[in-house]
């Protein structure tokens, strides 16, 4: 009875939202209804979450959709999100290393060694993710 009760509060409308009423998101197993939500709203559901929330609305709310698992990222976002990923893991080792050891690495690897630490930092990161 309770599954039927959910089906019809989420599902139904004749909005087309899934969201149709205050009653959704008390129930403790719905996920929040992020279309009736203002962009200030939303703008702080994404730093719960760890989110950036410098975008229109409707991006705001698919990237809070596909954080809580209602929709699944388009194929190409999940490969850049993983680049992503290992780039920001990447550079925490290099950050460490001063100019003379990022230039000998980069000089063992065959590549440039000109510039300042920021694009040497860089130039090893996309080194790697190449190479994995």
């Amino acid at each position: 009875l309770l599954a039927a009760i959910f089906s019809a509060l989420w599902l139904g409308g004749d909005n087309g939202s899934r969201c149709n009423d205050s009653t959704t998101r008390s129930l403790a197993s719905a996920p929040p209804c992020f279309e009736n939500m203002t962009r200030t709203q939303l703008v702080k559901e994404c730093k719960l979450r760890g989110i950036d929330g410098n975008s229109i609305k409707e991006d705001l709310i698919r990237e809070l959709q596909i954080y809580e698992g209602m929709i699944s990222p388009p194929p190409l976002q999940q490969q850049q999100q993983q680049q992503q990923q290992q780039a920001t893991l990447i550079p925490a080792v290099y950050k460490n290393m001063n100019n003379a050891q990022l230039r000998a690495t980069l000089r063992r690897k065959g590549l440039p060694t000109s510039g300042n630490k920021h694009y040497l930092v860089a130039r090893l990161a996309r080194a790697e993710t190449r190479n994995q």
